[in-house]
């Protein structure tokens, strides 16, 4: 937010129905995104280079040639870009193209950590890496800590919030909600393994379920614990 914004707010503090955060005068002092950023543009068609030079002052900031030392960040095109012409100073971000739009979508200005642009490796850096892990005399060792390494990561990853490629069964999402310890969160009222309560309610005409569940009664309850256990996970989240 700009400095006049709490003094604004100041002005208005005797008013009883005044809020400062509400979003129709909060928005009159948001910073936007390339606020104090001198961005360049590295990799990209004529075209996109102009769209973007548009958008970066749109949002608030300012456009330089590559190479000029006012620069802040050195946006870059990876797909097109395989080594950069300089060697950049260290005040200096060199960031992927996702930084740029993702900081337009979300209206802020993105954590540069996270899209940092790296060449690839090269084939004698490679080269250099397997020479080295298979010659040296602990390389079983360090192979078979590799593997786990990459073991414990295929787990990690397989326990991410975000909704999977392939849905999980359901002994899977009972060991993510124990993971997550959803059932001691306040708001969480689903015991996991227990049978929906839509489907517990008896009446008169219903019948009572046999001991041995029907594959088709396993499917359904799978499904059941499985969608429970991700709302719940995306409530955990929020909380």
């Amino acid at each position: 937010m700009k400095p006049e914004w709490i003094y604004k707010a100041w002005e208005r503090r005797n008013e009883l129905d005044f809020c400062a955060s509400v979003d129709g005068f909060r928005n009159e002092f948001k910073v936007p995104p390339f606020q104090d950023c001198v961005l360049s543009f590295l990799g990209f068609s004529d075209e996109e280079k102009t769209n973007m030079e548009e958008m970066t002052e749109m949002q608030g900031g300012h456009y330089l040639p590559v190479g000029d030392e006012r620069c802040t960040h050195l946006i870059v095109e990876e797909n097109t870009v395989k080594e950069l012409p300089f060697e950049p100073s260290k005040k200096l971000y060199v960031v992927k193209q996702e930084w740029f739009w993702g900081s337009i979508q979300m209206d802020a200005r993105a954590g540069e950590t996270m899209y940092l642009y790296e060449k690839a490796n090269t084939p004698e850096l490679k080269k250099s890496v397997s020479l080295l892990s298979l010659n040296t005399p602990n390389s079983n060792r360090k192979r078979r800590r590799l593997k786990e390494t990459l073991a414990q990561l295929s787990r990690e990853t397989d326990l991410s919030p975000f909704p999977p490629r392939k849905r999980p069964s359901a002994e899977h999402s009972l060991s993510i909600g124990s993971l997550l310890d959803i059932s001691n969160t306040p708001e969480s009222s689903i015991n996991y393994g227990e049978t929906p309560k839509s489907c517990t309610k008896s009446s008169k005409n219903s019948t009572p379920v046999p001991s041995k569940q029907s594959a088709r009664w396993q499917v359904a309850k799978e499904l059941y614990q499985t969608e429970s256990n991700y709302v719940n996970i995306l409530a955990t989240i929020i909380q």
